[in-house]
């Protein structure tokens, strides 16, 4: 390939094993070492970084959708065995198995692990096997002695009058006697004063416990007619009775013999009446065993809940965007209220002894809507179906309608009133779960992450709440199933589900950041590569790497266009031994690509008729799907392809692949297109020194008013100077101070563009030797403009010498010193030495308020003492940079005092600032601040710039290091910042403290900061207290201790309000401390 031939590449990525055909040949570049690529191609890059944006905001939008909602499940294979470029063999079999089968799997896993650990916790030990039948029951005593038994039947039942007890009936138990007639025609109902008896046969002597279910009412409890237990005032009226929801757990003893069971209840407020659960006895060691699990079992589901919304809270809290995790804590702790309503009562009249029956139904109905409210709204922030989104709206203002409808009628008619709409809430619950279902369904055929589990979870708690109701209805024989609380365990299933989907979406959610911050690490590491490394084959491989990890493909290939053969040839190709192939440029799906300068996406190349096989037929390798993009610069001009083959994925690349490819197309054409104007620059220049090299009279160029000179050998050797010398120094100084009538007719050649001639003319050399010489003067143009004048010399004896001008760079005491050592050091030398950046802060808001003579007015006040400053202290005012300055102290002669003289500066510059500002507030006027940035190391000083201008400057990492710390100054609201360097060359004579830890760009290793403390500031004594608790505080932050971190920053902002790092601290200690790092 020519130097000036244009050209052009293809990425093609490879995969698993060929068949007979095959299309494009790779090929495998070992990496070579990196060159540095001139400064002069990187604005070329501005192309490459649209790209990059368009694949950022890609990336993003991923990382969006994993919080609101999931993406379509797709599957990693196993990574690339690196052998003939296929697949390992259990990669193979892991892709064929597919993600919702495996999820399943997983699924019902996690289920079997989940119920070996919980189901013991809900299986019953009662007994049901004996029922009571006509009001009595006889209970064998093994069975008595063994397990508590369930008292389910035909119990007598009374109904109490003022008058005394009317008729008797006998009543199922389990259920509601509204409804009921008795012997005397009389019709029970739900506002009724009842009385069930119960006579147990035949019990053996000894201490016995019964346990009654809490009732919507008020109740007694009476053994062989004594009364045992009493839950709020029966009375004949609602006016008289008062409710009170509490359990009973009697106790009694006999002697033996027959036991007369009794139980009052008035239910005048509420139509729910009678005994909803059976009654349960057995002697007291038994009865211990259940209720003791009985507790359990409802504190279980309680803590769960508990855990699960605060966890859910936990993760609103740290990432709001995530909406559905605060619906699932609203929900949670819905149910959580439910379930202490009904099942934790006792516990709640103990803590709030006055809790009315009416603010107990208040807090089941906000509870009960409120948690169905949240429940919606959860689903429908994992699923969410923008096509259907009026049915969740609408049913979200149907549950709101109906909660806030009985609420009123609470307010208004009291309980009575509002159970008498309990069907509005059985409404509500068919309508949520039928969109529930519905919503989950359609999730689980769109292949939605977690859809599966929550779907099980749904039906595990309707079969198991209706099974717990054919239970309860008798419509099950007494067997295993009727031993298990299924409400409560399906209640348990659904809330681990909802657990489980929760973990799985933080995860999703931390995995996708992962890959976010290493994409983005990738495409700014290629981004970079292209600015630094000039060796184009090196180049490409990192690009093609780079590309096949983050599309997941198998193989990346590089295609370079030649146009003088028509032909795509790989310059860089993976999984490939180090071959050429060559494919007319318009065949195959890369010659396609790059004949309409289209991304083109092939899911199945075969199948494709723009498929060349043949390549595949050479190199055994099968292609499965591949991706093209074509390389196309910012002006249009087609370099090549880059082809991506085989993703690892089982659905292949997606849409926003062709987006990522783009961005790595860009940078691959531009790392081209910059080698081609790199070789370009090359190569003429080569030709041009050449043909200066063989000549044997001297040139010089002499441009910006004959300041700059640029010699051939010849010439450089006629007058005595070395070219280096010669092409930095000013050319006015070795060509026409000792020769002003040269100067004289170079200004008028320059001026009067007319050539002319001297001969056997004496020429003043740089070393002051003689020599005579023909000279000819002729002027350069660039079209119509003139660029200065060419001057020939044919030595007639030959003599020059270069005399610097560096009076232009530094103070007379520096420059003493550099002719002192002969002034090497003006031309470029190595030198430790410490960079002193100054800005003036809020200066462009300041300026809008002043004239632009009050404006030079005020820059010049303060740069005359910032000078001053600098200047005390032996520094170099290096620039000014707008309303900012650059000193430099130890360049280009280095001193053991240069870390100390920078700071010594920028105290005096603070103290001089406060001086100002005192004048300025006389005035009237706004004082000024300004920020500084110090830092000490090794830097580069000499006579740098470009053609056009050059300056005596320092350039270096150390330069950076300063600039970056005093923009800092801004984040911690500091004055002065120091580097880690600097501040161990002034400890113990100037106060500093440690500020925190940062990294700097092209270091491996983070550096500390440290902020130097005026000693005016440092003799407070709240500000000495300050520091002091700030130290503490950074100790403990380095130490993970947050809470202490927290103390001491608390401490050090209370003793010193104004420290605004103590401030910045203080935040980051209370962030760690809701979600530290790792360890490492």
């Amino acid at each position: 390939m020519s130097i000036g031939q244009p050209i052009a590449l293809t990425l093609a990525a490879s995969a698993h094993r060929a068949p007979p055909n095959t299309g494009l040949p790779r090929l495998v570049c070992e990496q070579q070492s990196p060159l540095v690529l001139p400064t002069l191609f990187r604005a070329s890059h501005r192309y490459a970084n649209e790209n990059i944006a368009h694949f950022v905001k890609d990336r993003k939008e991923m990382l969006k959708g994993v919080v609101l909602q999931y993406p379509a499940r797709g599957t990693n294979v196993a990574p690339w065995s690196g052998r003939g470029g296929g697949l390992a063999s259990s990669s193979i079999a892991k892709g064929f198995l597919r993600p919702a089968v495996r999820e399943v799997l997983i699924v019902v896993g996690l289920f079997a692990l989940f119920a070996a650990l919980t189901l013991p916790m809900f299986v019953s030990t009662e007994s049901r096997d004996v029922r009571v039948s006509d009001g009595q029951i006889a209970i064998p005593r093994t069975l008595l002695a063994q397990r508590p038994v369930v008292l389910e039947g035909e119990w007598s039942i009374e109904r109490i009058a003022q008058g005394g007890r009317q008729n008797r009936a006998l009543l199922k138990v389990p259920g509601p006697w509204e409804g009921l007639r008795m012997p005397n025609g009389h019709r029970l109902r739900a506002g009724e004063a009842m009385l069930y008896r119960l006579t147990v046969h035949d019990v053996p002597a000894g201490d016995y416990r019964m346990f009654l279910p809490s009732i919507w009412g008020a109740s007694q409890v009476y053994v062989d007619g004594r009364l045992r237990s009493s839950s709020g005032r029966m009375g004949f009226s609602a006016a008289t009775s008062v409710y009170e929801l509490r359990r009973h757990d009697v106790g009694f003893s006999t002697e033996g013999g027959d036991v007369r069971l009794a139980i009052a209840i008035t239910t005048y407020n509420d139509i729910k009446n009678g005994l909803r659960i059976a009654p349960v006895m057995g002697t007291a060691a038994t009865m211990d065993q259940w209720i003791a699990l009985v507790w359990a079992r409802t504190f279980y589901i309680s803590v769960t809940f508990v855990l699960i919304g605060l966890f859910a809270l936990i993760v609103y809290v740290n990432r709001p965007v995530d909406r559905s995790s605060l619906y699932l804590a609203l929900g949670a702790f819905g149910l959580l209220g439910v379930q202490g309503i009904h099942g934790l009562q006792n516990l709640l009249l103990v803590a709030a002894p006055g809790l009315s029956h009416e603010l107990l139904y208040a807090a089941l109905i906000l509870c009960t809507y409120g948690g169905i409210i949240a429940w919606v709204a959860y689903v429908e922030a994992l699923f969410p179906d923008r096509t259907r989104r009026h049915w969740y709206l609408l049913l979200q203002a149907i549950v709101a309608v109906c909660g806030t409808f009985v609420a009123g009628l609470l307010i208004v008619g009291g309980t009575l009133l509002a159970t008498r709409v309990i069907s509005l809430f059985l409404v509500c619950m068919v309508m949520t779960f039928v969109f529930v279902f519905s919503r989950t369904i359609s999730a689980v055929r769109e292949g939605r992450d977690g859809a599966i589990l929550l779907f099980l979870g749904q039906v595990a708690v309707v079969v198991s709440t209706g099974l717990q109701a054919t239970v309860n209805l008798n419509f099950i024989a007494p067997g295993p199933i009727a031993r298990i609380d299924l409400a409560g365990y399906g209640l348990i299933i659904f809330a681990f589900t909802h657990l489980v989907v929760l973990a799985r979406r933080w995860s999703v959610a931390i995995v996708s950041a992962e890959v976010l911050s290493e994409d983005l690490g990738r495409l700014l590491e290629v981004n970079s590569a292209v600015a630094s490394e000039s060796h184009l084959v090196s180049l490409l491989e990192r690009i093609a790497g780079v590309t096949s990890r983050i599309l997941d493909a198998e193989r990346t290939s590089i295609f370079i266009h030649d146009p003088e053969r028509g032909e795509l040839w790989t310059l860089v190709a993976e999984g490939m031994e180090a071959r050429e192939i060559r494919i007319p440029e318009d065949r195959g799906i890369a010659g396609h690509s790059f004949q309409l300068g289209q991304a083109v996406h092939v899911s199945d190349p075969y199948s494709d008729p723009r498929f060349n096989p043949a390549v595949d037929r050479e190199t055994g390798f099968v292609t499965r799907n591949m991706l093209c993009s074509p390389l196309v610069t910012r002006d249009g001009r087609k370099l090549g392809v880059l082809q991506v083959l085989n993703s690892r994925l089982n659905e292949g690349f997606k849409e926003r692949d062709m987006t990522r490819l783009a961005a790595f197309s860009a940078q691959a054409a531009v790392a081209i297109d910059n080698a081609n104007l790199f070789a370009a620059v090359l190569e003429s220049r080569n030709y041009n020194e050449r043909i200066l090299s063989s000549m044997s009279s001297g040139v010089v160029t002499l441009q910006d008013d004959a300041r700059r000179a640029r010699l051939n050998d010849a010439a450089a050797r006629i007058l005595g100077v070395s070219k280096d010398d010669a092409e930095t120094a000013d050319a006015r100084e070795f060509v026409g101070s000792a020769n002003p009538w040269l100067a004289e007719e170079i200004a008028q050649v320059a001026a009067g563009e007319v050539s002319k001639t001297f001969l056997d003319s004496e020429l003043v050399t740089v070393g002051n030797g003689t020599i005579s010489a023909n000279l000819s003067l002729v002027p350069l143009r660039d079209g119509d403009r003139a660029t200065g004048v060419l001057m020939m010399i044919d030595d007639i004896s030959a003599s020059k010498r270069l005399e610097g001008t560096i009076r232009r760079f530094m103070t007379q005491e520096v420059m003493d010193q550099v002719l002192a050592h002969d002034g090497d050091a003006l031309f470029g030398s190595a030198c430790q030495a410490s960079i002193l950046f100054a800005d003036i802060r809020g200066f462009t808001t300041m300026a809008e308020a002043l004239t632009a003579r009050e404006t030079v007015e005020l820059l010049n006040e303060l740069f005359t003492e910032m000078y001053e400053a600098v200047a005390g202290a032996n520094g170099v005012l290096d620039k000014y940079m707008g309303d900012a300055i650059m000193a430099v102290y130890g360049a280009p002669l280095a001193s053991d005092q240069d870390a100390l003289n920078a700071v010594t500066s920028a105290m005096e510059m603070l103290r001089m600032l406060d001086l100002i500002n005192a004048r300025r507030a006389d005035r009237d006027a706004a004082p000024v601040r300004i920020g500084m940035g110090i830092s000490t190391g090794e830097v580069v000083a000499g006579t740098i710039g470009s053609p056009k201008r050059m300056d005596y400057t320092v350039i270096g990492d150390s330069v950076n290091l300063a600039a970056r710390l005093q923009e800092l100054t801004k984040t911690y609201g500091v004055d002065l910042l120091l580097c880690e360097d600097t501040a161990a060359a002034v400890m113990g004579r100037v106060e500093t403290r440690e500020i925190d830890v940062i990294r700097v760009r092209g270091r491996k290793r983070p550096a500390k900061i440290f902020e130097a403390v005026a000693p005016s500031r440092a003799a407070d004594t709240g500000r000495k207290a300050s520091l002091v608790a700030y130290g503490k505080g950074r100790t403990n932050l380095l130490s993970r201790n947050w809470q202490g971190a927290i103390a001491d920053f608390e401490e050090a902002v209370a003793q010193d309000p104004s420290d605004m790092p103590a401030k910045v601290m203080l935040e980051r200690a209370r962030t760690l401390s809701q979600r530290a790092p790792e360890s490492n």
